[in-house]
This record gives C-alpha cells, structure tokens and sequence, in this order.
C-alpha cells in the first residue's frame, strides 16, 4: 500500500536476536538473548547515525541500562515485572491461531 501511494521506504533494515528456544512464548529473555541485546542496539545507534545522520542522545540518569534509548514500555524490568504469571499466561500458542484450516 505504501508503495502504491508512492511512500515504501527505500531500504528496511532489520536487527534482531535469534531466540534460544520457541518453547516459551512470552517468557522473559534468556541469560543468552539478554546479553545480545547491548550489541543490537548499537548495531541500530549504527545504523542511524550511518544511513539517517541521527545521533541519539541517551537519557541522563536511566533508571536502567537500555532505557535511554527505549521506551519504558518495553525496557526490560518494566516488560518483566508486568507479564502474567506462567500459569495465566499462554504460553505455547492459541489453538485457534495455530491451528490449521480445514484439518
């Protein structure tokens, strides 16, 4: 839609972390993702300052490493400390998303 009313980006970049395990969907962060994450998002900080000439000033006195250069929505002790417990939680998917039509 973007591209037919002539605003598709001319370049998408995408950084991200490749998940330890698909096995808890909306767990928190593995000690291994966890420690991926200061690497992405300066790999992002590159990325803007290469291609946008945008140099992000972080945040004087972030409540937490990251924070300066995120919302608090989804810092990490926020996303923590604000998801369901395991048991109210789905955590292996939603039947009725998951399953497959006509089976």
């Amino acid at each position: 839609m973007l591209d037919l009313r002539g605003h598709a980006p001319r370049a998408i970049h995408l950084v991200g972390v490749q998940p330890v395990t698909m096995q808890d969907y909306g767990g928190g962060l593995t000690k291994a993702v966890a420690e991926q994450v200061p690497h992405a998002v300066r790999m992002v900080l590159d990325l803007l300052a290469q291609r946008c000439g945008v140099v992000p000033t972080p945040l004087q006195n972030a409540p937490e490493p990251g924070a300066g250069v995120m919302t608090q929505a989804v810092a990490r002790k926020a996303y923590e400390q604000g998801r369901p417990s395991e048991e109210m939680a789905c955590r292996y998917g939603d039947e009725r998303v998951l399953a497959r039509r006509g089976v």
